[in-house]
C-alpha cells in the first residue's frame, strides 16, 4: 500500500491488474495523446519490457476505479528530481472526487517520500474536466504545444502543466 485516504487508497499495479488497465485505458483513449486501442497481448508485452511505476486507485472495499501512471523519471544523482504523471479513471467513476483524492495522495508520496522537486503532466485542450482538476490541485500551465494532436479532423493543443514541491507544501 502506498497511501490511504478517506475515499480511495493507492497500491502498486500488479500483473493481474492488466485487464482492468486495458479497459480503463481504452475507454479513456480519446482524451489521451495516443488514441490506439490496446489488447491483452500488446499490454502483456509492454508490461514485460517497460520500466514503469503504475498505481491502482481503489475504493476502501478494494474495487479498482482507475490508475496513476509515471514516466520520464529524472532521479539520478545530480538530476532535477522530476517525473511526468497522469491518471485515468473508469468512466463509471467520473466526477466523484476520486481523482482529486488520488492525485493528492500520490503527490504527497512523490514530494515527501520520493523527494521529488517537480511533477509535470500533459493534457489535451479538449479535456476541460481534467484541466480544471489539475488547476484545483495547484498545477500551473507552463506552456502549450500548439495543434500537437489531430483528432477527428480537428487539431488539439497539448497543455504542459507542473507543480513544484514548494507549491505542494502550500496546499498540503
Amino acid at each position: 500500500m502506498i497511501a490511504e485516504g478517506k475515499r480511495v487508497k493507492l497500491r502498486w499495479m500488479e500483473f493481474d491488474d492488466i485487464p482492468f488497465l486495458i479497459t480503463v485505458r481504452n475507454k479513456s483513449r480519446y482524451f489521451l495523446h495516443d488514441v490506439r486501442k490496446f489488447g491483452l497481448q500488446d499490454t502483456v508485452e509492454w508490461w514485460q519490457r517497460a520500466e514503469r511505476e503504475y498505481v491502482i486507485i481503489e475504493l476502501p472495499d478494494d474495487t479498482p476505479v482507475g490508475y496513476l501512471r509515471t514516466s520520464n523519471w529524472e532521479i539520478s544523482p545530480g538530476a532535477a528530481r522530476h517525473v511526468m504523471i497522469g491518471a485515468d479513471v473508469h468512466p463509471d467513476h467520473h466526477r466523484r472526487g476520486y481523482a482529486f483524492e488520488a492525485y493528492t495522495l500520490f503527490l504527497h508520496y512523490l514530494f515527501k517520500i520520493r523527494d521529488l522537486n517537480k511533477v509535470s503532466l500533459e493534457v489535451l485542450s479538449n479535456n476541460e474536466g481534467a484541466i480544471a482538476l489539475y488547476k484545483r490541485l495547484g498545477f500551473v500551465v507552463e506552456g502549450t504545444k500548439r495543434e500537437e494532436i489531430l483528432r477527428g479532423g480537428k487539431y488539439l493543443d497539448s497543455i504542459i502543466m507542473s507543480m513544484l514541491r514548494s507549491e505542494f507544501k502550500k496546499n498540503a
